[in-house]
């Protein structure tokens, strides 16, 4: 996603590049974006609220400058759950969904929805979904479902085909171009897309759309 969106100040970064200082984001910001992210639950026993981080793979970070200076501020545009497939774990990510609701961020996730490519999806379909596809529909701001890479595709390719679906969404406002470049939505499990279940093509022009709500 970096390939894509860091011409527009956008950085996909996980926890640990974040807290190892990675060049592209400052020391001097790392502390305010680990700050901002914790979550204060109320201990009981000592009488005081203990900092938590949340279920997270991915943080999308937006590099703001401000007017007539250098001076710059990352702001946290979401947070991105990836899982290959879930077994239940799909219930942590939505109790931190859940949990972050207030915050002015999206929460979604990624997956494979790896079960697909063995006997069925453990998603279902919007006709018959199963419980985990109930959860994730009503938790997550979005599912984004992604191929299985390493299986005869070329991630590298498949991002240089979307150079061209990018540009094209910048001159429509970052509509989405119904593209799925990263998906295999012609398997005969796959889960099927609605409202809340994309293909991954669409988590890039969400991201920029989550950039114009929070800069304008």
């Amino acid at each position: 996603m970096n390939a894509v969106l860091k011409k527009e100040n956008i950085l996909i970064c996980s926890l640990r590049e974040i807290d190892t200082a990675r060049p592209i984001v400052g020391i001097e910001h790392k502390k305010d974006i680990l700050k901002f992210i914790r979550v204060p639950f109320p201990n009981d026993c000592a009488q005081d609220y203990r900092l938590y981080m949340p279920d997270t793979n991915l943080f999308v970070l937006y590099k703001q400058g401000r007017h007539g200076s250098n001076v710059y501020r990352w702001l946290v545009l979401g947070i991105v759950s990836c899982k290959t497939s879930f077994h239940a774990r799909e219930t942590e990510s939505t109790f931190w969904a859940l949990v972050l609701k207030s915050y002015p961020m999206r929460v979604v996730m990624a997956t494979e929805d790896k079960n697909r490519y063995k006997t069925r999806t453990e998603l279902g379909t919007c006709e018959k979904p199963t419980a985990a596809r109930h959860r994730l529909e009503a938790f997550m701001d979005r599912v984004y479902i992604i191929k299985k890479y390493g299986n005869g595709h070329n991630m590298m390719a498949d991002i240089s085909k979307f150079h061209d679906v990018f540009e094209t969404m910048q001159s429509r406002g970052y509509r989405s171009q119904n593209t799925q470049i990263f998906d295999e939505w012609h398997t005969p499990t796959h889960a099927g897309y609605c409202n809340k279940i994309k293909p991954f093509d669409d988590l890039i022009s969400d991201i920029m759309l989550w950039k114009l709500e929070r800069t304008q």
